[in-house]
C-alpha cells in the first residue's frame, strides 16, 4: 500500500499533467485565425473620353488603342488571402461604369451562330459598352504552364513577369444574361492569357496587348433555351492596361520584394 505522502505526490502530479493538457487541447480545437483581405485600388491605362496623353488612348478608339477604360477615376477592391485579385467594378448603385469597347470579332470566332444560341440584339461587334454592372478577376499561372501560381499575386517574385487569367464579367445595361470576357487559354481555346508584372511588395500590372485575344460568352441569355449554353458569342482583340495598388500589410508567408 501507498504510503500518503506518495498519494499526495502522485495527485499532484496528475493535477500538473490536467493544467498543461487542458490548454494544449483546447488550443488545437480552436479555428485558425482567418487572414483579411487585403484592400486595393485598380486603375486603367486609359480614360473614356481622355485627353490623349498617348496613342493608346486616342478617341475615337482604334485598332491598336486600349479598349477596356475606366470612368475617370480608381475602382476598390481586394485580394483575397490566396492571393486572387477581385473588383467589383461598378453596380447600378454606385453609379459607376466600366467601359468596353468592342471591334471586330475574329472571323469564324462566333460560334453562337451555328449553335443557335446567338444573343437576339445581334453580335457585340462594334459596339461600345458603358457597364455598370462589372466584375473583373485576375490569377497569376506557373511560367510556360497553365496551372495557377501558389500564391498567386502575392507568390509573385518582384520585377518579374507571369502569364495570367484575366475575366471579366458584367450583366448588359439592358439586364438580358449574364456575360463574361475571358483571357483564359485554359478553358477557351484560341484565346491567349495576359501578362502581369510585380513592381514592388504592393504594385502589379496587368496588360493584354493588341494582339492577345479574349472570348465572349453569355450564359442564360434570352436566347439560349435548354442545355444549350454558353453562347460563344466571337473572340476579340481587347488591348488595355491596369494597376493595382494594394494597402497591405501582406500576410505571413508572401513573397516579398527587396527593399
Amino acid at each position: 500500500m501507498k504510503s500518503s505522502k506518495q498519494t499526495r505526490s502522485l495527485l499532484t502530479a496528475i493535477a500538473i499533467a490536467m493544467v498543461l493538457v487542458v490548454p494544449i487541447q483546447a488550443q488545437r480545437g480552436k479555428p485558425p485565425k482567418q487572414q483579411a483581405p487585403i484592400p486595393a485600388t485598380v486603375t486603367f491605362r486609359c480614360v473614356t473620353a481622355p485627353e490623349p496623353a498617348s496613342t493608346l488612348c486616342n478617341e475615337p478608339v482604334i485598332d491598336g488603342t486600349d479598349r477596356v477604360r475606366d470612368d475617370g477615376g480608381s475602382y476598390s477592391g481586394f485580394i483575397d488571402p490566396s492571393g486572387l485579385f477581385t473588383s467589383q467594378l461598378s453596380t447600378p448603385e454606385s453609379g459607376r461604369l466600366l467601359n468596353m469597347y468592342f471591334g471586330s470579332s475574329i472571323p469564324g470566332s462566333r460560334t453562337c451562330i451555328a449553335v443557335v444560341n446567338c444573343h437576339p440584339n445581334g453580335p457585340s461587334d462594334g459596339k461600345d459598352l458603358g457597364l455598370n454592372n462589372a466584375e473583373v478577376r485576375i490569377k497569376p499561372l506557373v511560367d510556360g504552364t497553365w496551372a495557377d501560381l501558389p500564391g498567386l499575386l502575392l507568390g509573385m517574385s518582384c520585377n518579374s513577369r507571369y502569364s495570367a487569367l484575366v475575366h471579366y464579367t458584367f450583366w448588359l445595361p439592358d439586364g438580358d444574361g449574364h456575360w463574361g470576357f475571358n483571357f483564359n487559354p485554359r478553358e477557351y481555346p484560341n484565346t491567349t492569357a495576359a501578362d502581369v508584372f510585380r513592381l514592388d511588395n504592393l504594385t502589379w500590372t496587368v496588360e493584354a496587348y493588341s494582339d492577345d485575344i479574349g472570348e465572349l460568352l453569355s450564359w442564360a441569355h434570352s436566347g439560349i433555351h435548354g442545355k444549350n449554353g454558353p453562347s460563344r458569342e466571337g473572340r476579340f482583340n481587347m488591348p488595355f492596361k491596369l494597376t493595382i495598388n494594394a494597402t497591405g500589410p501582406l500576410p505571413v508567408g508572401a513573397v516579398t520584394c527587396p527593399q
